[in-house]
């Protein structure tokens, strides 16, 4: 499933289209995902993989994800337990990390100078597709 992710995230990257991934950093007692699960969340809401389902799933996808695609990272963290802010009852404590999943950066370099065409062949990894 996450080479799923990992391809959508590719492909949304370079389509230029806005989102976002949550990912469980730290896992610790009952939690209901462990570290390294990911959820890919697309900017009309819909979801791609899994942080763990009920309400730690919900925060994550509204309170997080969405608003996140957009700005810098930032980590989410959570008591699972009836006290806490999301009232789970499964004990443990997690983290979560949201990244935005931005468009491909592009460089563009002008001339085939002594500075272009080193700079290129440098940054450029596969130049052929540009040059065809």
């Amino acid at each position: 499933m996450y080479y799923d992710i990992y391809r959508e995230i590719v492909r949304l990257s370079e389509a230029g289209e806005d989102a976002a991934v949550a990912t469980v950093v730290t896992a610790s007692g009952s939690t209901p995902r462990e570290e390294g699960a990911k959820m890919l969340v697309y900017a009309d809401g819909r979801t791609l993989g899994t942080v763990g389902g009920g309400n730690i799933e919900k925060q994550v996808h509204t309170g997080g994800a969405l608003r996140h695609q957009e700005r810098p990272a930032k980590k989410l963290e959570y008591k699972l337990n009836p006290k806490g802010e999301l009232g789970m009852i499964c004990g443990g404590d997690t983290e979560v990390f949201i990244e935005p999943v931005s468009a491909a950066p592009r460089l563009f370099i002008f001339g085939a100078g002594h500075i272009g065409v080193p700079l290129a062949r440098w940054r450029l990894w596969p130049i052929s597709r540009w040059w065809s």
